[in-house]
């Protein structure tokens, strides 16, 4: 190539992640004469934009392509293609005349499929949802700017910033497949090929059974300890609630003292004389020493018989053996796979993400399925359990396949337009809205729960959508979170909100906003406090601000180190519960979280920070009780509407009754009273 062919060479980079930005990736984006930002969050935000490149200073010869807008413009195309795909893909045949689905099994039980992250299809389980995102968006951009991006008369380099390797190659022949002429393309960070040879297989292969061993030892330990030693151990219970300790667990100094999303609907069965008991799967000494220190109440351990314990250490290590030797074949016979190159892309996608579930989540989860399987009480009326469509409310539902025992799933979160688990297809459930029949056949289909207690109608709308599921087993109960909620009112006496403004050590006559942080995520974390501190000091009411770090995220480390940088002291870090919390507040703020909601049962105004977010495509944020801030004029007249003006503050107290019972139906405090009734 002569110098002048060179000096027509246009140098292109495509962001398709959050790259980190070191020397050599900020080396690659300042000789890039065109950047293609379009990376995908790496949480539950629609934000495709690189996070820390938000701000950045590109250089004034740089074409800079934004490729958020264009995630928005095609959100519902890309949407579609991507429900479409991952509720067929798996029925293909690809190796030894068998699918994805058939050729991952579990002792004839279920498919290991339903257990990735590509079948949970959440954009924080996997980014297979968000490619397809990506790629429309990139479609676009080169249907529309191709002139601009590969001018005729010039050559194109194309570097892509991705995750990995099956990552690039789906983009490159994604890519390829949209330019009119072929142009270089290379992976930013080194080659293109991934080794997959007999080495790494027998390494992956030693590893698990050095997991399993230890797994078995830890399971045989505790299992010894609750014969010995438990005289809470409850066998008799009829009702069972499924918990997952200690992650779901509330903690106060060093014991543990509640579920944060199943302890009132526990509390009220045991209240009414429920034969109730919780269900944790305590497979460490260490998890049992915690849960027996802490005194959580009446609990069945379901201690697997010795002999059981064996039998399924062998049969996981006989699985995860076969399992591995099947992704190593089909990688082998890659050449013979008769599939176009998208397809075959995908493929890679999908065989990358099964690999992850047999060397990660997968052990723990077929050991929970052996220990129910094994050891559910025969005299059980139902487990009860959150997060019915990820994979271990599939794993307990296949564990009770052949039992009597009711699997009910129990909603645990606000429906989302990216929580596309609930947006079910019939090649997914093989079940149909207008039958009430269940399926039992869990490889070909996946394990749902015998019945869905739902926050309100929004929900049930959504499941019905493609009608895959009996509406009949969708049972409308309210907000189980709390249930007494609407009793909260009763609360906000001018005693109890003086005592805690005193515990807070907030002055009398002053108004509190809280703030709640439900990430981890610095610059996140950064912005909302940059727009909220800033419109606090253009208000009139000036509220003392009280800020709430979620048990789960922290992130209080980095709003003390921002405030501090800003000069803004009127804060205080709050360790209490998020009710106490809500009582004091005249108002509450959060980015998108189930609080907001909670806050508006007791009457309390709330809006969401709608940093770094489009909600664009959030049917709950076109309704008229919800406030949506994104900058910080905006953000100063909400809250002194809120607290100076009686007329809009009766205008959302308007709104929310007609909110709240669509989308939480819980007003009349009764949703325990509704839930039991089909526990019980």
């Amino acid at each position: 190539m002569n110098k002048t062919d060179k000096a027509k060479k246009l140098n292109i980079l495509i962001i398709l992640n959050q790259e980190r930005l070191d020397d050599a990736f900020l080396s690659y984006l300042s000789n890039a004469d065109i950047i293609i930002d379009i990376a995908r969050p790496e949480q539950l935000f629609f934000t495709f934009y690189h996070q820390e490149l938000f701000d950045y200073q590109y250089g004034e010869n740089q074409l800079v392509v934004k490729g958020k807008e264009y995630a928005v413009e095609t959100y519902e195309e890309a949407k579609e293609d991507f429900l479409s795909w991952v509720s067929k893909f798996p029925n293909q045949k690809v190796a030894f005349g068998k699918s994805l689905k058939e050729l991952f099994v579990y002792e004839n039980k279920f498919s290991l499929w339903w257990l990735t992250g590509v079948s949970q299809k959440q954009f924080n389980k996997t980014p297979a949802g968000a490619y397809f995102h990506q790629m429309h968006s990139l479609k676009r951009i080169f249907r529309e700017r191709m002139n601009e991006i590969c001018p005729p008369d010039k050559e194109v380099s194309i570097k892509i910033s991705a995750d990995n390797h099956s990552e690039f190659n789906l983009f490159k022949t994604y890519l390829q497949a949209q330019m009119d002429k072929v142009a270089e393309i290379s992976y930013l960070r080194g080659d293109s090929k991934s080794s997959n040879g007999k080495g790494l297989l027998f390494a992956k292969i030693f590893r698990s059974v050095g997991t399993i061993i230890y797994t078995s030892f830890n399971l045989f330990l505790t299992t010894k300890s609750v014969r010995h030693a438990h005289k809470n151990n409850d066998n008799a219970a009829a009702i069972y609630i499924y918990t997952d300790f200690e992650k779901d667990w509330n903690a106060a100094a060093t014991k543990y003292t509640s579920d944060r999303y199943l302890g009132d609907i526990y509390n009220y069965l045991k209240s009414k004389g429920e034969n109730v008991a919780w269900l944790p799967f305590l497979n460490k000494q260490k998890k049992l020493n915690k849960w027996s220190n802490s005194n959580l109440g009446t609990f069945n351990l379901l201690a697997m018989a010795y002999s059981d314990q064996i039998k399924a250490s062998f049969i996981i290590a006989k699985s995860l053996f076969w399992w591995h030797i099947v992704l190593w074949r089909i990688s082998k016979l890659k050449l013979k796979f008769k599939m176009e190159p998208l397809e075959f892309a995908l493929l890679q996608i999908c065989l990358n993400d099964l690999s992850r579930c047999i060397n990660g989540a997968c052990l723990p989860h077929l050991f929970t399925f052996e220990w129910l399987a094994r050891s559910v009480p025969k005299h059980a009326k139902c487990i009860a359990y959150r997060k019915e469509f990820h994979s271990i409310g599939r794993i307990i539902r296949a564990a009770l396949k052949n039992t009597n025992v009711k699997a009910i799933g129990i909603q645990h979160g606000l429906t989302r337009h990216v929580y596309y688990q609930y947006l079910l297809s019939k090649d997914e459930t093989g079940l149909d809205c207008n039958k009430n029949e269940m399926n039992s056949d869990f490889i070909h289909y996946m394990p749902v729960p015998e019945h869905n207690l739902l926050f309100g109608q929004h929900t049930k709308d959504i499941f019905l959508k493609d009608c895959a599921y009996p509406q009949e087993r969708l049972i409308i109960t309210g907000y189980t979170r709390i249930s007494a909620f609407p009793e909260y009112k009763n609360k906000i006496t001018h005693e109890n909100v003086e005592r805690l403004k005193a515990t807070y050590n907030v002055p009398a006559n002053e108004f509190v906003l809280t703030y709640c942080i439900n990430t981890n995520d610095r610059n996140y974390i950064n912005s909302a406090a940059s727009l909220l501190i800033e419109a606090i000091q253009l208000t009139q009411s000036k509220p003392y601000l009280i800020v709430k770090p979620h048990p789960n995220y922290g992130g209080k480390e980095y709003f003390e180190r921002f405030a501090k940088e800003k000069g803004f002291n009127r804060y205080k870090i709050a360790y209490d519960s998020i009710e106490n919390c809500l009582i004091v507040s005249d108002i509450l703020c959060s980015l998108f979280s189930n609080v907001t909601y909670e806050a508006f049962m007791i009457g309390k105004p709330a809006f969401i920070l709608g940093v770094g977010y489009d909600y664009t495509y959030e049917p709950i944020f076109r309704d008229p009780a919800i406030n949506v801030v994104d900058n910080s004029i905006k953000g100063a007249k909400i809250i002194d509407a809120f607290l100076l003006n009686k007329e809009f503050r009766q205008s959302f107290e308007n709104k929310r009754e007609n909110f709240l019972d669509y989308y939480f139906c819980n007003l009349d405090g009764k949703s325990f009273e509704r839930a039991s009734t089909i526990l019980s």
